[in-house]
C-alpha cells in the first residue's frame, strides 16, 4: 500500500512530515533546514529554505551540494542547466548546488518525494563527474557532467 499523501502547505507540516519520513532533520532560524534523504542505498544530504516571492508566495527550495564554488566552471554549468531534467545548477554560499524550487501552497508529500528522488539520482550522476569521494555509480569518463568541473 503506498504511503498516504500529505498536504505540506505550512512550514510546521513540512517539518513534521520530514521528521517522520527522513533522518537527521534539523531546523534553523529563518525557515531553513538540513536533512538526509535515503536514495538507492546512499545517504544524500539536503538543505532547504523558504524563499518568499515579491508577491508574498512562499516557495520551498531544496538543494544538494555538488562542489566548492571555485571547482565549478560557470559557463559550462550554465549551459548544462538547459539539459537538466530537474533542478538547476547554481551558487549558494560557497558551493555549487543542484537546487529545485517548489510552491509551498499546494505542496503534497508525493510531489516532494518525487523531486527529492529525482534530484538525488541526478546529483549522484553529476558528482561522479567531479570525482566524488563516495563510490560513484558511474565511471568519471561515463559522466555526462564532468565538463562542468575544473
Amino acid at each position: 500500500m503506498p504511503p498516504a499523501i500529505v498536504e505540506l502547505f505550512r512550514w510546521q507540516d513540512l517539518i513534521a512530515y520530514l521528521e517522520a519520513h527522513h533522518t537527521d532533520v534539523q531546523t534553523f532560524p529563518g525557515d531553513r533546514l538540513r536533512m538526509t534523504y535515503r536514495h538507492e542505498g546512499r545517504n544524500i544530504p539536503f538543505g532547504g529554505y523558504i524563499l518568499r516571492a515579491p508577491s508574498g508566495a512562499a516557495w520551498l527550495v531544496v538543494a544538494i551540494k555538488l562542489c566548492a564554488d571555485v571547482e565549478l566552471r560557470p559557463r559550462p554549468a550554465l549551459v548544462a542547466n538547459s539539459d537538466l531534467p530537474v533542478g538547476t545548477i547554481s551558487l549558494l554560499a560557497n558551493f555549487g548546488v543542484l537546487r529545485q524550487s517548489l510552491p509551498l501552497e499546494g505542496l503534497r508529500s508525493d510531489h516532494l518525494e518525487l523531486v527529492l528522488s529525482a534530484l538525488s539520482k541526478l546529483s549522484v550522476e553529476m558528482r561522479a563527474g567531479y570525482g566524488d569521494a563516495q563510490p560513484a555509480l558511474l565511471e568519471d569518463d561515463d559522466s555526462p557532467y564532468s565538463y562542468i568541473y575544473r
